[in-house]
């Protein structure tokens, strides 16, 4: 799983402990990763985690001529000031970085416009809002499948 904005690893710890082989967490401030791998120190699961301080849009787009490999989930909680839903999801597409039949889960403010994709690689699996919070799981068809060509 990516852990992206990763803060104190919170989402990728939880699902280390639920599981997942792996865990990168990405985030831009280096006390966040230090942080995050104190936490992973603290848990047992440093083994299974990875750690990169980067911006997280440069991360995805580096991905395509780097790549880290690819993930089944990919969680993406930034601070609510500077989150880009929509954009966020087309970087994830654009960076090749989920696996064909993955999932993007998405935090943002209520009042923030969610992402509107319009190629029909991403359906909107489930919403909810709590309070002012917004969670979505988006799942990501593979180009070429039938489904996303509505056949």
């Amino acid at each position: 799983m990516l852990d992206l904005y990763a803060g104190s690893g919170g989402l990728g710890l939880e699902a280390v402990s639920r599981g997942a082989e792996l865990a990168l967490f990405v985030d831009a401030a280096r006390s966040s990763i230090e942080v995050a791998r104190e936490n992973a120190r603290a848990l047992g699961f440093l083994d299974r985690c990875r750690f990169i301080r980067d911006d997280v849009f440069r991360f995805l787009n580096r991905c395509r001529e780097a790549p880290v490999g690819r993930f089944d989930v990919v969680f993406a909680a930034p601070p609510y000031r500077i989150a880009q839903p929509d954009r966020m999801l087309a970087a994830v597409d654009l960076s090749e970085i989920l696996e064909p039949s993955g999932v993007v889960c998405l935090e943002f403010a209520r009042h923030t416009a969610g992402p509107q994709p319009d190629d029909r690689r991403f359906s909107l699996a489930r919403r909810r809002v709590y309070g002012e919070t917004v969670l979505e799981v988006w799942d990501h068809r593979p180009p070429g499948d039938a489904a996303a060509a509505g056949g």
